[in-house]
């Protein structure tokens, strides 16, 4: 994949190119090995485009079997591999607006709708959703069978580039749930980390210590009564 940035006017244009075929004995090869060192995991996340071929619910297959091996899954995907894998039960999905709006099947006219969205993704299996935008994210999450629902808001900061911003907030969020940070101080340290990636040429590129230093100007309200979680989740 290639991404443009006219550095004058902020446009960014991404050029994403198919990816090589890969044969089903290659698939088969992945999935065991992924199983394999799955063994010794805590988080497994499956994100982005599957190859041309590749059968849309391997995603879905893997949390399925990742899930007996106790290890958190998390995904971050559009399309049917998306809606394959919501029906596995992963832990965390994690769509940007536009994608969470093509899962649900509507355009989003307010944060109601967004929240709307948020329980539908659980409502199709998903333990916990996040939606990320601009400005931070609407997350309905949590942990021992009971999830509560945020809103998370930082300044807006002039961009650079917001390529690979989404990439970045997953990964802080995860990095602060590996810690055992609270869900507020994850969700936090998420958002400062998709704003800070902002400030970069690069999908993914983020300096902690700048991040850290976001954080604090980040807003983390829960706006709703916990939801009960069926005890099968």
């Amino acid at each position: 994949s290639t991404a443009v940035v006219d550095p004058t006017s902020g446009a960014q244009t991404e050029m994403n190119e198919r990816g090589p075929e890969v044969t089903e004995a290659e698939v088969s090869l992945f999935c065991d090995k992924l199983a394999y060192l799955a063994k010794g995991a805590d988080i497994c996340v499956f994100a982005g485009s599957l190859p041309p071929g590749v059968d849309e619910k391997v995603y879905a297959n893997l949390i399925r079997e990742l899930a007996g091996l106790g290890v958190m899954t998390v995904v971050d995907a559009d399309g049917d591999p998306m809606r394959f894998s919501l029906r596995a039960g992963p832990d965390i999905v994690s769509p940007n607006v536009a994608e969470a709006e093509s899962l649900v099947g509507h355009e989003f006219r307010d944060e109601q709708d967004e929240i709307s969205a948020l329980r539908e993704l659980c409502e199709l299996g998903a333990r916990g959703a996040i939606v990320t935008h601009a400005e931070g994210c609407h997350a309905l999450v949590g942990r021992d069978h009971e999830r509560r629902l945020y809103r998370v808001r930082t300044e807006p900061l002039d961009p650079v580039s917001r390529i690979g911003a989404g990439d970045a907030f997953l990964a802080g969020y995860l990095a602060a749930r590996y810690v055992q940070r609270d869900e507020e101080d994850c969700l936090r340290f998420a958002v400062a980390c998709g704003a800070e990636s902002t400030r970069h040429v690069g999908a993914g590129v983020v300096d902690p210590r700048e991040a850290e230093q976001i954080e604090s100007g980040v807003v983390v309200e829960e706006i709703d009564e916990p939801a009960r979680v069926d005890a099968q989740a």
